[in-house]
């Protein structure tokens, strides 16, 4: 009990500004204050830019005719799409976007949508044809080339750039 007392009133003791100085700081250079922006959720953004800001996908495929693992690989595969920091996550609870991908009846072209999981916001979309061979890696060149039209080039280019 008396260390609970104690904590406490140490605590109250020491201001909470004292706290956030640093330990040692140059004479002669003042002290910047750092601005932090708050983060805004991705489903208040533009559709712009919630496509930049975006990190995790989800894929939910809505066609028995392609493989859901196999879209997962081919676009880990891809370079670029590393490059623009997406990661692919099993859980769509915690997805920033979600790819769901159709396809039309008797036809071989397959739609992908790109949604915005909280406001069910369209932001981008693209097709591809499984005509002469599987969709997967067809499909995964399509998002990938969307994907850099609508966010612009890679950070890591942009950093190459400077």
């Amino acid at each position: 009990m008396r260390q609970i007392t104690l904590f406490l009133l140490l605590s109250l003791a020491i201001p909470s500004a004292s706290l956030s100085q640093p330990a040692f700081q140059e004479p002669g250079k003042p002290q910047e204050p750092k601005l932090v922006q708050p983060k805004i959720p991705i489903s208040e953004l533009p559709a712009a830019e919630a496509l930049r800001q975006a990190r995790l996908l989800f894929i939910r495929p809505k066609s028995s005719f392609m493989n859901k693992e196999k879209l997962e690989r081919e676009l880990l595969k891809r370079k670029e799409f590393g490059e623009m920091g997406f990661e692919i996550t099993r859980s769509h609870l915690n997805a920033d976007l979600i790819l769901e991908i159709t396809r039309k009846r008797l036809t071989t072209r397959f739609t992908c949508n790109v949604i915005e999981p909280v406001t069910q916001r369209i932001l981008a979309g693209t097709t591809a044809s499984s005509l002469g061979g599987e969709i997967e890696p067809n499909l995964a060149d399509a998002i990938v080339k969307e994907f850099k039209a609508k966010r612009g080039k890679p950070a890591t280019e942009e950093k190459k750039l400077e």
